[in-house]
């Protein structure tokens, strides 16, 4: 059986307690979590599920995560690769061991590193340099797909970046929901509001603070990433 191996941050990971307090009440208050994007998407490609993602993951650990995974691709699996936010970064730990920790905008520990530090370094990497470095992973991502011979799909939530490319690099099937993309400020989450996805505090009516997806921002996202796949899938 093939498998469906999806890597990101939280958007990709789903509903993990351990990522977010509010994920516990989300449970509270349904009494089970609903399926993510990838589980459902699965089901209905019947492949089975390897979900790498994982919350507050910055472009440069979900590329590794790939790299880690990438021995295990075979022929006929198929790969979803979302790219976070710019901002996001890494930094060692200097515990003595090979772990990272993970930073972006907002407060940081300082006793890690300065506040101030941390400003600068988000701020800095807004710039197009950090764009053209996830391109560049891609390119190295493509060759690996087109050599072993797994369907490759990207997508992100940010504007202003995939989906402002040049429409004749735009139209590739790698994009996920390239199709759906106005202009480069349209975005993901934009075409899912639009058909009626909810956050977590919108279906809680208030009573849970998670701006993540609640069950139908997931239940249509699997929808259009399927229907992307199964109209250009390879096997």
């Amino acid at each position: 059986m093939n498998n469906l191996y999806t890597f990101g941050c939280s958007y990709t990971e789903g509903f993990n307690i351990e990522h977010t307090m509010a994920y516990r009440d989300y449970k509270n208050y349904r009494g089970e979590f609903p399926k993510s994007w990838p589980e459902i998407l699965s089901d209905s490609l019947k492949l089975n599920l390897i979900n790498c993602g994982r919350g507050s993951a910055g472009n440069q650990e979900i590329f590794t995560t790939f790299c880690r995974n990438s021995k295990e691709f075979k022929k006929g699996d198929v790969i979803i690769v979302e790219w976070s936010f710019m901002e996001r970064y890494r930094f060692a730990s200097g515990n003595g061991k090979d772990d990272w920790l993970r930073f972006g905008p907002g407060r940081v520990d300082t006793n890690v590193i300065l506040q101030s530090t941390n400003d600068e370094i988000t701020v800095n990497r807004t710039l197009n340099p950090y764009k053209t470095e996830i391109y560049d992973f891609m390119t190295i991502m493509d060759r690996l797909s087109e050599s072993v011979g797994f369907d490759l799909y990207y997508w992100t939530f940010i504007e202003d970046f995939i989906y402002a490319l040049p429409k004749d690099k735009l139209e590739d099937k790698k994009f996920l929901l390239c199709d759906k993309i106005k202009d480069k400020h349209h975005h993901v989450f934009r075409i899912l509001h639009d058909k009626g996805s909810e956050t977590i505090e919108e279906e809680t009516k208030g009573l849970v603070k998670d701006l993540h997806m609640g069950e139908k921002g997931h239940k249509l996202l699997a929808e259009l990433f399927y229907e992307h796949i199964i109209n250009f899938q390879k096997f």
